[in-house]
């Protein structure tokens, strides 16, 4: 009987920007199904918070649920547009592309003007809900699964939350919703109508985890029609990133524990953490600890904590901003190796629960089911030959594959991806990243001649929003010029980056 896992999500976190409409919108083949820009002014109906009504553009584009027959059924994709930041911003303007998959962006966009603030690069950006996400219509949610997973602890045999969601597809289903329509070629193509129906000719593509599939399959069906791609932490649509998820943690917890045995204050005060980790997971295997989790309100529950929940925990620190996730993780593990789960759990457990409502479940399993799942065989997980972790991931991870058994989307076509498209690119790796490493930038920037990458020393996933300002500039000065080369960009700020783990934790969180 498999325990219970987190739920494997790629999700970079919420990257936001700002757009409006304007340009020429040419004929490439989008569809003549495709309607205009449908707006709304009521904005979905969401509090558009530290916004006035003319600030920002919010309506439907509605889609060929499969762009092969125009005109067959529809979806209507939600679209927010907010003005330019600044006015030598240029014309083009940045079209943001989620990770997930089925990560929530317009309505976290729409009522969180920090955010906003933050992650605003100047040009007009076009905000999406991909086709099956958040204010798209329909949405492939699984409220059921949400609920299942939010009151669960960790000693609950999977099975129990494949049952739900083989239930969630079953639901879609009898609403009419064909889940096979919600792959990633069908969200590319969407892409490109959506553009055509702003009347823009050309776009910026910005893109974070697994949005970069979509950027890249966009881009490489009509590179004139992208200006340029700007990815944090991608995917490599040519990697079977579910299959390498377990021996790409290690790698990163390896990195994590390698940068502090190499600070000297961080490798006298917690030793061989790699033994630690073993410790602290090996205890969990045959008898799980009940482990107290302190909830940011002040409340607190005690939960069941296996060793699969640890490591599924561990990759999620790497998420998190890094004085949140990577600069504790060494504090964090010697605490666990005691037998001091607490702080572990709680980290871990408040940002699992907080991803759970930013997602749209089914659009999640639709996109992994027709991807990365679609192939997948329990032999097809990798371990390595010296697991830290690893080995605790993936007889869970493996439950994947009864979920897709049950959803039975039709996988896309073989054969590694999409093609390098010829255009500009800046990618954007975190040397810790837990999902996708710094081989995916680098593996995509070598079949695409006109890009930069760049791999920021002291981060995990979602490498370019956790460059805060730094990130900024150096994002809009390659959307200011995206062919001029690395020579041109700011990267100083990020060669001056290190390292930096703490050596105590915080007593609300148990260290």
């Amino acid at each position: 009987m498999l325990q219970r896992r987190v739920p494997l999500i790629a999700v970079a976190g919420l990257i936001l920007a700002a757009a409006a409409c304007s340009g020429d919108g040419g004929d490439d083949g989008a569809g003549d199904a495709t309607s205009a820009f449908q707006t709304d002014p009521s904005c979905f109906g969401v509090e558009t918070a530290g916004l006035s009504a003319g600030e920002v553009t919010c309506g439907h584009v509605t889609v060929p649920a499969d762009h092969d027959n125009p005109e067959g059924p529809t979806i209507r994709v939600a679209v927010a547009v907010l003005p330019a930041t600044s006015g030598e911003a240029g014309d083009t303007p940045v079209m943001m592309l989620e990770g997930g998959p089925g990560g929530h962006l317009v309505e976290p966009a729409l009522t969180n003007p920090a955010l906003r603030s933050r992650l605003s690069l100047g040009p007009k950006t076009v905000l999406i809900d991909q086709r099956g996400v958040g204010l798209s219509q329909p949405e492939l949610a699984c409220p059921d699964y949400v609920e299942t997973v939010r009151q669960a602890g960790y000693t609950e045999p999977i099975e129990a939350e494949v049952e739900v969601l083989a239930g969630c597809d079953d639901r879609l289903a009898e609403q009419g919703i064909d889940v096979s329509a919600f792959d990633s070629q069908a969200i590319a193509a969407d892409v490109a109508a959506i553009r055509q129906a702003l009347g823009y000719d050309q776009m910026h593509l910005r893109a974070a985890s697994y949005g970069a599939e979509v950027a890249l399959r966009a881009a490489a069906a009509h590179p004139d029609r992208v200006a340029s791609l700007l990815l944090s932490s991608p995917v490599d649509p040519g990697r079977n990133w579910v299959a390498e998820a377990p021996a790409v943690l290690d790698r990163a917890l390896g990195a994590v524990l390698g940068a502090c045995a190499a600070d000297l204050e961080c490798a006298n005060a917690f030793g061989d953490l790699r033994a630690q980790v073993r410790r602290a997971t090996d205890r969990l295997v045959d008898d799980p600890a009940q482990v107290q989790v302190r909830h940011l309100d002040g409340s607190s529950e005690t939960v069941g904590y296996t060793a699969t929940a640890a490591a599924s925990h561990l990759r999620l620190l790497l998420y998190l901003q890094p004085a949140v996730g990577v600069e504790r993780m060494p504090a964090v593990i010697a605490q666990a190796a005691q037998g001091n789960y607490t702080p572990l759990a709680t980290l871990g457990r408040r940002t699992e629960q907080r991803v759970l409502g930013q997602i749209s479940h089914g659009q999640h399993y639709a996109v992994q089911c027709a991807g990365p799942g679609a192939r997948l065989s329990p032999g097809d997980m990798q371990v390595g030959d010296a697991p830290l972790v690893a080995d605790d991931l993936v007889s869970a991870e493996r439950a994947l594959i009864g979920v897709c058994d049950d959803w039975d989307v039709p996988p896309l076509p073989a054969g590694g991806g999409p093609p390098a498209p010829d255009v500009p690119a800046l990618i954007v790796s975190g040397r810790f990243d837990p999902v996708t490493p710094p081989s995916y930038g680098a593996a995509i920037a070598e079949r695409s001649p006109a890009s930069v990458h760049v791999e920021v020393p002291d981060v995990g996933h979602g490498a370019l929003e956790h460059l805060g300002r730094c990130g900024r500039d150096l994002a809009a000065a390659f959307l200011a010029d995206p062919a001029a080369g690395r020579d041109a960009l700011p990267t100083g700020c990020v060669a001056e980056r290190a390292y930096q783990p703490a050596t105590q934790l915080e007593p609300i969180l148990g260290g």
